[in-house]
């Protein structure tokens, strides 16, 4: 690839149930609706979707007409077991407040998946209505990490 990624595109996440999940990252994370569609054209390539947006960001909700779902994790199932999945395995979004983030998803029943940690990490990670791994951190964080 010749010349410099100036832009992210977007995030597709695959889904079971279109309207649920839409309203899902709408209603906890402030997206907006900013377009839908369909193809219905191309028998092995049917679905639905909608583009959300907010904060430079774009998602793409995406509900083929025959989902596959992955082999589902238990409930139980702990934090490295979801990070251990092979593929893109989560989203993250930073808040300004993490103690409020945390309230209000807890308020609205969004299934938290770590202990919240309001110390030093300031984050925790929940799960959308498919059980996509969500992060939500709080800035600053630890880069140090991924310093080379």
């Amino acid at each position: 690839m010749t010349g410099r990624v100036f832009f992210g595109g977007h995030h597709g996440v695959c889904v079971t149930d279109l309207e649920t999940s839409r309203d899902f990252y709408m209603q906890n994370f402030g997206f907006v609706l900013s377009g839908s569609g369909e193809i219905s054209d191309k028998p092995e390539f049917e679905l639905k979707k909608v583009k959300l947006e907010g904060y430079g960001i774009e998602v793409e909700l995406i509900q083929p007409y025959e989902t596959k779902k992955r082999d589902v994790l238990p409930e139980n199932a702990t934090l490295v077991e979801r990070l251990s999945e092979v593929g893109i395995n989560h989203l993250a979004f930073h808040v300004d407040d993490i103690d409020c983030a945390y309230l209000e998803l807890k308020k609205e029943g969004v299934r938290i998946v770590t202990d919240y940690n309001p110390g030093k990490s300031k984050g925790l990670f929940c799960l959308d209505p498919d059980d996509n791994l969500i992060e939500i951190s709080q800035k600053p964080f630890d880069d140090s990490l991924y310093k080379i």
